[in-house]
C-alpha cells in the first residue's frame, strides 16, 4: 500500500485563461493547490521452483488493484474553456517469469 499527500501545484486563473484563449496560472498563490491524496494499492502473486543449479519464479503483479483514479496534473482544456485533469495509470497486470543460474 503506498499513501501520500495530494501534489502541490500553481493554480489555473480560469477567467484569465478564458480571456486569453490559453493557460494562465496565478503565481501569487504559487502551490497553494493542493490535489487529493494519492492512495494504491499493488499486489502479487509468485510461484518459485527451486533446482539443483537453477531457480524459476513466475509471478502476477497487479499494480492499483482498486484502480483508483490518481490526479497527475490540471491542465485548460481550451475547447470546453474549463479546468481538467490528467490521471496516472490505473490497474496494471504484469505477468513475470525469472530463471536464474
Amino acid at each position: 500500500m503506498t499513501y501520500g499527500g495530494g501534489k502541490r501545484q500553481t493554480p489555473i486563473d480560469l477567467q484569465a485563461s478564458k480571456e486569453e484563449g490559453k493557460v494562465v496560472y496565478d503565481y501569487e498563490n504559487r502551490y497553494k493547490f493542493r490535489n487529493k491524496d494519492f492512495a494504491r494499492l499493488d499486489a502479487r502473486i509468485a510461484f518459485t521452483k527451486n533446482n539443483k543449479r537453477t531457480s524459476s519464479t513466475i509471478s502476477l503483479d497487479v499494480q492499483n488493484v482498486t484502480n483508483r483514479a490518481n490526479i497527475f496534473n490540471q491542465y485548460y482544456d481550451e475547447e470546453t474553456k474549463d479546468i481538467k485533469y490528467n490521471y496516472q495509470m490505473g490497474l496494471l497486470p504484469v505477468l513475470n517469469y525469472r530463471l536464474e543460474f
